[in-house]
């Protein structure tokens, strides 16, 4: 029997995506599972379903999303988190630029940050890191590494519903406690974000002689 989504729409589970294609899909706390798979065997959705439950989609090919653009064919094919309320996290490629949006089943999209915006500690994003980032604590939280085009050239980034984009860490950043610096040109760093806003990341380090670390940055101190 064929699986269908909630618009009936045929779900092709044989290329169903983990994150980076591999591994489990996140699941919330009340059960709710998110998944990428293809639509009607054509092109990428990103869904929310609960044990026994119907496929739910969240966005595919041709959704609208706010505050502008609709998803092109290239909709992600990995997905980063969904919290308690069933959001999701997922990025994809629009009529607008590459973004990474937060969207529930039956609604629009909502932008949390584009390719081409303002970052700050300077210049413009230019592409985001893949999962197992970004991260999302809630569906008013998200936590994501970019590369930057001018500026420092990339960062790890906090966004909370309302307020400004902020740094966390920026390339070429002095580490705290020592005399190195981050090394986040790339999109080989790890982000993951809590409740409270704590923000702990993997980043490559440079002039110590550890190659890399862990780092927490506490949201109650802003260090």
């Amino acid at each position: 029997e064929q699986d269908l989504d909630s618009l009936g729409a045929e779900l092709d589970f044989p290329a169903l995506s983990g994150p980076s294609g591999a591994g489990p899909s996140p699941i919330n706390n009340s059960g709710q599972i998110a998944f990428t798979a293809l639509v009607s065997g054509q092109t990428r959705g990103v869904f929310v379903v609960s044990a026994g439950a119907q496929p739910q989609r969240v966005a595919a090919a041709g959704t609208s999303v706010s505050p502008g653009g609709v998803l092109l064919l290239q909709t992600s094919s990995h997905h980063a988190g969904i919290s308690d309320d069933g959001s999701v996290l997922f990025g994809a490629v629009t009529t607008s630029p590459l973004g990474i949006f937060i969207g529930l089943p039956g609604g629009t999209p909502l932008k949390v940050v584009w390719a081409g915006e303002a970052a700050p500690g300077g210049g413009t994003f230019a592409v985001f890191g893949s999962t197992p980032q970004p991260s999302m604590s809630t569906s008013s939280r998200v936590a994501f590494t970019a590369t930057t085009t001018q500026g420092p050239g990339g960062g790890i980034y906090l966004w909370e519903a309302g307020q400004p984009i902020v740094a966390v860490a920026l390339n070429g950043q002095s580490v705290p406690g020592g005399s190195g610096t981050f090394v986040l040109t790339g999109n080989n760093a790890d982000v993951t974000t809590n409740a409270q806003g704590d923000v702990l990341f993997y980043s490559p380090v440079a002039g110590i002689q550890a190659d890399s670390g862990y780092f927490l940055r506490r949201a109650a101190t802003g260090a």
